[in-house]
């Protein structure tokens, strides 16, 4: 399950992965956190001069605190993906694929397309891909 989060329509928070599920993953702008933090408490706490983002796994796992010296790097099997520009666009479907990915992420825009299709447009995304 993925749920997004916007203001003024621009992106601010993204949540794969149930909410009772044992990981889930949650993408924050952080710049924009901070400012709504700001405006809620009348603080002026300095903000990020960039783009600044935050990435949570969120664990729920059945297991003892000692257990967790054991377990695999939650973030081990992340991937962090260049968006193409608009401008590289050959169709307009792709065009409309780009737009929806930055908007929603990814695999929602994935989701919406034949398997030959998300193979394709997905491998235009891991071109520029890179791991943390």
């Amino acid at each position: 399950m993925s749920r997004t989060f916007h203001k003024a329509g621009r992106l601010q928070t993204l949540e794969t992965g149930a909410c009772a599920g044992d990981k889930r993953v949650v993408v924050h702008d952080k710049g924009a956190e901070l400012k709504h933090y700001n405006e809620k408490h009348k603080i002026k706490e300095p903000l990020p001069k960039g783009a600044v983002t935050r990435i949570e796994i969120v664990m729920q796992p059945s297991l003892t605190f000692a257990a967790l010296a054991n377990m695999p790097n939650p973030f081990g099997s992340l991937d962090i993906c260049a968006v193409p520009a608009i401008s590289s666009a050959k169709t307009l479907e792709f065009e409309l694929f780009v737009k929806l990915a930055q908007l929603g992420g990814l695999q929602r825009a994935l989701l919406g397309l034949p398997e030959a299709k998300q193979k394709q447009f997905k491998a235009s995304f891991a071109r520029g891909s890179r791991r943390p």
